[in-house]
């Protein structure tokens, strides 16, 4: 890239395109994605460099069970790819061709398939792995009948830790009458609330771009990736946990949620919003009024449609404002009080002090209660600063920003 910038005086690089930068050690393990260990090994080798100690005493070990459960799971996700390619399975590529999922994507995502008489349970015997690590990882299960595969008749979606090892499965059901998806059960690799799919492809596009979009499912991570968006990562439904923000916050701090349009897919981004919010994280919300699922947009109005609806962020006050006007009825003075009590609550919250002023502004025009601005604590006179302007145009902006934004919510501002 042209924007790539390398001095060999300083033997340093820096590309002002991604913002990525630093020395041979940094660029080895990002481009090979190896660690920093691992690179010095390896510039050490292509150098001629005879190093003075073993990297490998510097290596983290890794516990051989977990190993040999790694194992077991990259062996699944080669036989359900290879699976997914033969003749017996031309169906099910046919249907997930018809759902714009090609085959660069389905090599990008590893998605395979597995079919029924237990083929992945002969595979991975055959192979000589342990029934016990099978059973470990969750991908066959033994009763009285013998062993058997878990995910048989599915589409297989590989999920991965934040290193791209993998850890579990969600699989999508081709038959009838049984649950159209199901996920690994826990186990000693995977545990849901701990995961969030899709991190290790997306954190470096996160990195680049300034965010981080999240949402709910596998097949919302694809439809994006369908519009060339690769920022992306599933909470693997809507129960978002403090851990999962936690690792999401190390790729980005601006989080853009981006869940279901229908009311179960709201109250979801309300709570996980909060957490994100006590987690001190940058909280952005994509206003998604078509109750329709990303994959949905794509199939119904097209990729451009999905695109315009991610520049429409709302801020957090915003999305309350539009959140409890759903819930309240304001022709009920009891509804209407407990409205602006539970928006002062999130207003007296921000840092921003134009935010407060605007949305209090917008509260009182809306309702007709006289609100004292920003009262926070008796002993304060007031917490709110008049703010400066450089000029007077840009007191004038301000002015026509805040008039217009009571005409949008009050007839009476009109």
């Amino acid at each position: 890239n042209p924007s790539l910038s390398i001095s060999t005086d300083k033997q340093i690089y820096k590309c002002f395109s991604c913002g990525a930068g630093g020395n041979v050690f940094t660029f080895v393990s990002n481009f090979e994605k190896i660690s920093f260990v691992e690179s010095v090994s390896k510039v050490a080798e292509i150098s001629g460099y005879k190093l003075d100690i073993d990297v490998d005493d510097f290596k983290t070990s890794v516990d051989p069970k977990k190993q040999a459960m790694y194992k077991v799971l990259n062996e699944t996700i080669k036989f359900t790819m290879y699976q997914l390619n033969s003749s017996k399975a031309s169906l099910i590529k046919s249907y997930l061709n018809d759902r714009g999922i090609n085959n660069e994507l389905i090599s990008m995502f590893e998605i395979g398939y597995n079919d029924d008489d237990d083929e992945l349970y002969k595979f991975l015997k055959a192979k000589g792995y342990q029934e016990e690590d099978m059973v470990s990882t969750n991908v066959v299960r033994i009763n009285e009948s013998g062993a058997h595969d878990v995910f048989f008749k599915r589409i297989t979606f590989p999920i991965h830790d934040i290193s791209g090892n993998p850890v579990g499965f969600t699989a999508r059901s081709m038959m009838e009458n049984t649950s159209k998806y199901i996920n690994t059960t826990e186990t000693p690799l995977f545990i849901k609330g701990n995961t969030v799919y899709n991190y290790h492809r997306a954190r470096p596009y996160a990195k680049q771009s300034g965010s981080l979009i999240i949402v709910e499912g596998v097949t919302d991570v694809i439809a994006f990736a369908k519009a060339k968006v690769y920022n992306v990562v599933a909470t693997l439904g809507t129960a978002c946990t403090l851990k999962q923000i936690s690792t999401m916050k190390n790729a980005c701090n601006k989080l853009v949620f981006c869940y279901d349009g229908d009311s179960a897919g709201q109250n979801a981004t309300f709570k996980a919003a909060k957490l994100a919010l006590s987690a001190k994280a940058d909280v952005r919300i994509i206003s998604n009024k078509s109750l329709l699922d990303p994959d949905e947009i794509i199939k119904k109005h097209g990729q451009e449609a999905l695109l315009n609806m991610l520049s429409k962020e709302l801020t957090w006050l915003e999305f309350c404002f539009e959140y409890y006007l759903k819930m309240y009825n304001l022709e009920l003075y009891s509804e209407k009080k407990e409205f602006v009590q539970k928006m002062m609550e999130e207003i007296n919250q921000s840092n921003d002090e134009f935010d407060k002023q605007n949305f209090t502004h917008r509260l009182t025009s809306l309702t007709g209660f006289k609100l004292n601005e920003f009262e926070k604590k008796p002993q304060t006179k007031s917490v709110y600063k008049k703010p400066v302007f450089k000029n007077a145009l840009e007191g004038r902006k301000t002015a026509e920003r805040l008039v217009l934004s009571s005409m949008l919510v009050s007839p009476e501002a009109i």
